[in-house]
């Protein structure tokens, strides 16, 4: 399997762990690099396909001389050329081999033929400028790669006496590292972030400053990267001078891209090792003359295992989660030991699954040899149940079941791994003690497993389970999820209670009958997600409340959608000595809290709760209204939405909202006409109070502008009216100005006769 196929490359570079001796691991089981490369003499060189599952491969010779495990057998898939590499001998003349390339459109019977040696990859300057794939074949479309030297990307690492031990800074010419944080020559570094935060751009700029300052050479690997940005980095060296592509270059491209088979992706980083031999650390792809010039960081870089990244990942993320209880010393030595427990639990689950034979000869020696490793805090019993019933979980979501009602959110979100392990990671989930025994018995649990299960300690979430009991009648087990933000699962596990609203279709018939709860416990827990989180986080809790319905025969028996999960299920029906009190799996219901909203969004929403939760207390308490306080997450949420569809089509929404204004005014000028024309006038006299506040001389040389420009066009339309109208005007004006003197006493002003 591929797990035993990884085991080897963990032992290549078994000098960076610490050293240890097992007693399980005896050499004529698992010989030395060196002496696995050719196959036994006389051994099989042709074969057949024998079994085919996914990227895994079975391959039957007629003769018990089989090929050397590592090995490389090629056969042929169509037109193109399918390379398996031996992973485990399985008995009866089969070999177990991983694929390098999809397996779909494989049948059994094709012959296969043993090379006789590992994956090898052509080496030397020819490679230099080109991108190759796991096999070492060129994806660049520049024909093939010319060139007599080829090497294994299998070989033993180098011996520590061998590598130098001078103490020197590697200068990157990256002014922030050479300053904050200097490499050391011939070190090894580790890079991690999230996604689009500059990894591949400062790798980039780390070859492209080695290639230009020191001359060197270097060899970049990617593994599961995206294929776009495989193809920007190409470019971007060639623009760059680091690829020439009618000169000479100084890099090579090895790829195993994130679309490729999980075996391609598993020894890609072995095609780009940098060993060539077991007394020389110097990248193989590099040419002999310039390894005196060679000053870089990728000198002694120890061969690097997927399975091994991921798992130092999850234990850093496990160190992490106890921060803000600890101090920065005390987490660095809590990371420290969980990146060392990680390695170590890998390669024991490896090697124990290969070697599970000699290890019941050998169970003394074995228990012997634990005890002395003293590894802390390896977690493997939970580990080991998060891993089943993520798998688990995962594909019951993928289930395609005709004429479903369940929700398509859950696909949606939780349909691809990287997904589901995200998201179930952010949860930091927790499982019942116990619970990786029950899922690998072939036999389901007792009822005492369910009566154990722990009481929720905290406001938290979880799956909880009831148990339901009668005298003389058969015990009942329901499963179920709490996702609420204030009790949590506490208060949903405290709703089941005779009598009580808001229970399950089956349960409150249970409780009319006589049944009453024995216990109620969690089996799978995990902290409150924040606001933005929340609907993937429930999707996460439901698909979970789904699998142990699933796999503990909680759910009613359907017979026309239980023969869709019948591959999920561990035990029997009849097996279980219990009987279900669910109606329904959780992947029909939906998923609360907008799983249509994006994580700003939530964000707005769960201020303006909040906002409208204290704006609502404050006023019970000082029972005076408080003014903005009612509306204030409608305006929050409007915000939100308008800004969203003006960003989407500035036109159409500036439009929208002018027919939106004017049926406004219409509609309000219907309801009431003299209270909208008071209210217009009252506008009106504060904009124009307002502006000439602001400035008094030209607003009122703006109106006397706007009036002049009035006048002129009104003349220019009719002139005979409008001297008409200027004159009716002028005597009116006239005719006032007489009485309001009058009124305050001024006597008329006499005209004087024009001489």
């Amino acid at each position: 399997m591929l797990k035993n196929g990884i085991a080897r490359s963990l032992r290549a570079s078994a000098y960076t762990r610490p050293a240890f001796q097992r007693a399980f691991q005896p050499k004529v089981v698992v010989p030395a690099i060196s002496q696995r490369f050719a196959s036994t003499e006389g051994g099989a060189k042709e074969g057949k396909i024998h079994q085919v599952i996914g990227a895994v491969v079975d391959v039957k010779f007629d003769t018990d001389a089989l090929p050397a495990i590592l090995n490389a057998l090629n056969t042929t898939n169509g037109d193109n050329k399918l390379v398996l590499e031996v992973a485990q001998h399985m008995g009866e003349n089969v070999v177990r081999c991983i694929a390098m390339d999809g397996t779909e459109g494989l049948v059994r019977g094709r012959k296969v033929t043993d090379t006789g040696a590992p994956i090898t990859i052509p080496v030397g300057p020819a490679t230099l400028g080109r991108i190759m794939n796991v096999t070492g074949d060129p994806i660049d479309e520049r024909g093939p790669i010319k060139t007599d030297k080829y090497a294994p990307i299998h070989a033993d690492a180098p011996l520590f006496v061998d590598q130098s031990t001078s103490a020197e800074v590697l200068v990157t010419g990256i002014k922030v590292v050479d300053l904050l944080a200097p490499y050391a020559r011939g070190g090894k570094i580790g890079l991690f972030g999230g996604a689009g935060v500059g990894k591949t751009v400062f790798i980039q700029e780390l070859i492209n400053n080695i290639a230009k300052a020191h001359g060197g050479f270097s060899v970049f690997t990617g593994v599961g990267e995206r294929t776009r940005e495989g193809n920007d980095l190409y470019h971007e060296m060639q623009e760059t001078g680091v690829i020439n592509l009618d000169g000479e270059s100084k890099v090579a491209l090895v790829f195993g891209q994130m679309n490729e088979p999980p075996g391609a992706r598993a020894r890609v980083a072995l095609t780009g090792s940098p060993f060539e031999g077991k007394n020389n650390s110097y990248p193989a792809v590099w040419p002999p003359e310039a390894r005196n010039q060679l000053s870089t960081a990728f000198d002694t870089l120890a061969l690097i295992n997927s399975a091994v990244v991921v798992e130092i990942i999850r234990a850093a993320a496990r160190a992490y989660k106890h921060r803000h209880t600890k101090n920065d010393d005390e987490d660095e030595d809590d990371l420290d030991r969980a990146v060392r427990s990680a390695r170590e639990r890998v390669a024991e689950q490896i090697s124990t699954a290969e070697h599970e034979d000699d290890l019941a000869d050998d169970d003394d020696d074995d228990d012997a040899d634990l005890e002395d490793l003293d590894l802390d805090d390896l977690e493997l019993e939970e580990d080991a149940a998060l891993e089943q019933i993520v798998d688990i979980t995962h594909a019951l979501v993928n289930v395609d079941v005709p004429r479903s009602k369940n929700n398509a959110h859950f696909r949606t979100l939780l349909g691809h791994r990287s997904d589901l392990d995200s998201i179930q990671i952010c949860c930091d989930l927790s499982f019942a003690p116990g619970l990786e025994e029950v899922l690998a018995s072939p036999e389901p649990p007792d009822w005492s497993f369910f009566l154990n299960l722990p009481s929720p300690s905290t406001v938290q979430w979880g799956i909880y389970a009831i148990c339901l009991e009668k005298k003389g009648k058969p015990k009942m087990l329901y499963i179920g999820s709490g996702t609420d933000m204030k009790g949590g699962v506490s208060k949903r596990m405290a709703d089941y209670k005779p009598n009580r609203a808001g229970q399950p279709s089956l349960v409150g018939p249970a409780f009319k009958a006589g049944y009453r709860v024995t216990h109620h416990g969690l089996l799978c827990w995990g902290k409150m997600p924040a606001a933005g989180f929340l609907p993937r986080a429930r999707a996460l809790y439901l698909a979970l409340e789904a699998t142990f319905t699933t796999i503990f025969h909680a759910v009613v028996e359907r017979p026309r959608i239980d023969r869709h999960y019948e591959h999920l299920l561990l035990w029997s029906r009849e097996s279980v000595d219990w009987d279900p009190l669910c109606s329904h799996l959780s992947l029909t219901e939906p998923i609360r809290g907008g799983v249509g909203k994006t994580e700003e969004e939530l964000e707005v929403a769960a201020l303006a709760r909040k906002y409208e939760k204290a704006a609502t207390a404050k006023q019970k308490k000082t029972s005076a209204p408080i003014p903005g306080a009612a509306p204030q997450r409608f305006l929050l949420m409007k915000r939100v939405y308008d800004a969203k569809k003006r960003a989407a089509d500035p036109g159409a929404y500036d439009e929208h909202a002018r027919v939106r204004q004017r049926a406004y005014h219409a509609r309000k000028q219907a309801e009431d006409p003299e209270g909208y024309k008071a209210h217009q006038d009252h506008m009106a006299r504060e904009y124009l109070a307002k502006r000439l506040a602001a400035d008094p001389v030209g607003y009122r040389a703006t109106l006397n502008r706007r009036s002049r420009e009035s006048r002129a066009k009104k003349r220019a339309q009719d002139p005979e009216a409008f001297d008409a109208r200027a004159r009716e005007q002028a005597r009116r004006y006239a005719a006032t100005a007489k009485a309001k003197r009058l009124a305050a006493g001024v006597p008329p002003k006499k005209r004087q006769k024009k001489e």
